[in-house]
């Protein structure tokens, strides 16, 4: 399996080295907690794919989620977001595995201001959790999330980014709101880091986390990623995630 994914991430590397090198350079949402503020040039279609692992005391989860992105105009995109989950519980009764589609999120991303001087750059991520899904994942609702990000040019290699939210869950009415705070590191033209604290409210309740990790730019049209985060409460749980993106489009 080590050799597999090695053997896929030299070919990515080797992809991307080759193509797109005349091209503006790819922006994702992956792999920080805040989603991007950039949108998607007309007519660009994107692809931002990954694994995550989460673990908690009694259960541990894989997620293979897909995000798509087609750019509408400059102040517009398209969303699509597709996740296949497979959840391992650790009961009294014994262990219980539950596997199958999460419900399907489409929505759109909008940006509000263009940064000038220490004014971020901001955008407006609305998605909506559709009525789908299988098994234990499915929702006969519609549930909003709804994200606005910032972020800032930092003097030397440091950039700012944070955003505020609110979403819904299927199983409650409660809303959760969320804020991050984070700064990133340009390493190198084809290196960059970042540490990200973040965390959720909901009932007066308070959930901390923090997060790093990297991306390397394999060309102008590849990126790929690897991030993990711990819960800072006693007892809290953490997640590892690894990934990829490709422009695919014109």
């Amino acid at each position: 399996m080590l050799k597999r994914l090695l053997l896929i991430s030299i070919l990515i590397s080797w992809f991307g080295s080759l193509s797109g090198q005349d091209k503006p350079v790819i922006n994702t949402d992956r792999p920080s907690q805040a989603p991007s503020t950039g949108i998607l040039h007309p007519g660009r279609i994107q692809l931002e794919s990954g694994i995550l692992y989460q673990s908690i005391p009694v259960a541990q989860s894989f997620s293979f989620n897909s995000l798509w992105r087609l750019g509408l105009n400059e102040y517009f995109e398209l969303r699509a977001f597709i996740d296949y989950r497979t959840l391992n519980l650790q009961l009294d009764g014994g262990d219980t595995e539950e596997s199958g589609w999460a419900p399907l999120q489409l929505g759109t991303k909008v940006k509000l201001t263009n940064a000038n001087g220490w004014i971020p750059e901001t955008a407006l991520i609305a998605m909506f959790v559709l009525p789908s899904g299988q098994g234990a994942f499915e929702t006969n609702r519609v549930i909003p999330d709804i994200r606005v990000a910032f972020s800032n040019d930092l003097p030397g290699n440091f950039d700012l980014f944070y955003s505020l939210g609110i979403f819904w869950t299927p199983e409650s009415f409660t809303p959760i709101e969320l804020y991050t705070l984070g700064t990133g590191f340009t390493i190198s033209d084809r290196w960059w880091s970042f540490v990200e604290v973040y965390g959720f409210f909901r009932d007066f309740a308070y959930s901390p986390s923090i997060n790093a990790g990297f991306t390397y730019l394999a060309g102008n049209q590849v990126k790929i990623d690897l991030t993990g985060g711990v819960d800072l409460r006693d007892n809290g749980g953490g997640f590892l995630s690894t990934g990829a993106s490709f422009f695919l489009g014109r």
